[in-house]
C-alpha cells in the first residue's frame, strides 16, 4: 500500500490502518513503517473489527509454504519483519467501504503476506 499510497489519497480516499497489537505497538509501527501523521492508525487488541471483516486467525496461514515465500520478496524489497505484536496468528486483509458503509471491495488474507492487487483496489476506489 506504501507504494500506491499517492495513487489512494487522489481518489478522495482516506486508508486507516487497523492493527491489533497495543497503543505502543502502533505508535512503534507508526514510527517503523513511517505511516504519515495525516493516516489514522488505529488498534484493536479484541480484533473485534478482524471477526466483523470475516478475516481469520490461522497457524496453517501463518506457517504455509506462501507465507515464507511472501516472506522472501519483502525480505528482499528491503522489508524486515520487527518484533511481533498483538496476536501472531491474526491474518489481515483490505476493505474498501464508502462513507454509507457499503463494502464496495473484500480481500482477506489467505496466509501472511497475502495482499490484494493493487490495482483492483484502485479500480475499488475509483467506482
Amino acid at each position: 500500500m506504501r507504494d500506491a499510497l499517492p495513487r489512494i489519497l487522489a481518489t478522495g480516499a482516506l486508508p486507516v490502518l487497523i492493527g491489533h497489537g497495543s497503543p505502543d505497538d502502533a505508535d512503534r509501527l507508526r514510527r517503523d513503517l513511517a505511516v504519515p501523521d495525516a493516516l489514522p492508525l488505529m488498534t484493536d487488541p479484541r480484533r473485534t473489527s478482524y471477526t466483523a471483516a470475516g478475516w481469520r486467525r490461522s497457524l496453517a496461514g501463518v506457517l504455509s509454504p506462501s507465507t515464507l515465500s511472501a516472506g522472501a520478496r519483502a525480505w528482499r524489497r528491503g522489508n524486515r519483519l520487527g518484533r511481533l505484536a498483538g496476536d501472531p496468528l491474526q491474518l489481515g486483509g483490505v476493505l474498501v467501504v464508502d462513507p454509507d458503509h457499503s463494502v464496495r471491495f473484500h480481500h482477506a488474507s489467505r496466509f501472511a503476506g497475502d495482499h490484494p492487487d493493487m490495482e483492483a483496489v484502485l479500480a475499488a476506489l475509483a467506482s
